[in-house]
């Protein structure tokens, strides 16, 4: 059971870290602080487009 070099490790981070900060800013926005819908909406889009590539790379 060694790394499986398909696996982009670098991308599965970005995935986790951006839906994790995300997900701060989206309860900061429900609490109150408006301003931060802005990064929410940008981290969330990034995460997608990273999750999105390592889909494509599992086929």
């Amino acid at each position: 059971m060694g790394r499986d070099p398909q696996v982009r490790w670098g991308s599965l981070v970005v995935v986790l870290a951006g839906g994790t900060l995300a997900l701060a800013c989206l309860t900061a926005a429900l609490r109150g602080r408006v301003w931060a819908l802005v990064p929410a909406a940008v981290l969330a889009a990034v995460a997608l487009r990273e999750w999105r590539g390592v889909q494509r790379g599992r086929r």
